[in-house]
């Protein structure tokens, strides 16, 4: 029997024993309802797990329950959005990213400390949304056809290059997931 890529995700970095801010059904419901669409099962069976917090200090998973508006996933939406349109036109290569967040084809379910994005491309089946990464201080992107628990298992396994997120980001030995508070 194969592990999946929450199972092996645990292995990896092991969530605590107490996560927080892990929502529950009728807190999804209602964050649904916000968003206007329906999300991933693989990401709400990663936030029932892990809760608010980071992998490695470096990469924070965006969650609709967590109290720090940073970390929120519909708060960060619209602060994502904000920021883009005010960039925009002194960075006219962002213009198209820009666009597909305004028609509302990319949801951020990530961030670095280095400011780097996850999103999904919300095209299709939840279930079946890729994940593109976009770079915090250029137009660099790439898209990984991977749902967040298997893009992240890949990632912290070395098994998935990237060259949006610094080369030194999986030179640690040891992967830890470190929850937030």
């Amino acid at each position: 029997m194969s592990l999946d890529s929450l199972d092996l995700l645990k292995m990896i970095a092991p969530p605590t024993a107490s996560p927080c801010e892990t929502g529950g059904e009728q807190g999804w419901t209602e964050a649904e309802r916000i968003l206007g669409l329906a999300l991933p099962r693989d990401y709400k069976r990663l936030i029932a797990a892990y809760g608010t917090g980071s992998f490695d200090d470096f990469l924070w998973v965006l969650n609709p329950f967590a109290g720090n508006r940073f970390l929120n996933l519909m708060g960060r939406k619209d602060m994502t959005l904000d920021a883009y349109e005010s960039a925009w036109e002194l960075i006219p290569e962002q213009r198209s990213f820009l666009a597909h967040l305004r028609a509302g084809d990319l949801l951020a379910w990530g961030i670095t400390d280095n400011g780097d994005e996850m999103y999904w491309r919300t095209s299709g089946a939840p279930d079946g949304w890729p994940t593109v990464l976009y770079e915090s201080r250029g137009p660099l992107y790439e898209v990984h056809e991977l749902p967040v628990t298997g893009f992240l298992a890949r990632l912290l396994t070395g098994e998935l290059q990237t060259e949006v997120f610094p080369a030194d980001f999986l030179e640690e030995r040891e992967r830890r997931f470190v929850p937030l508070g």
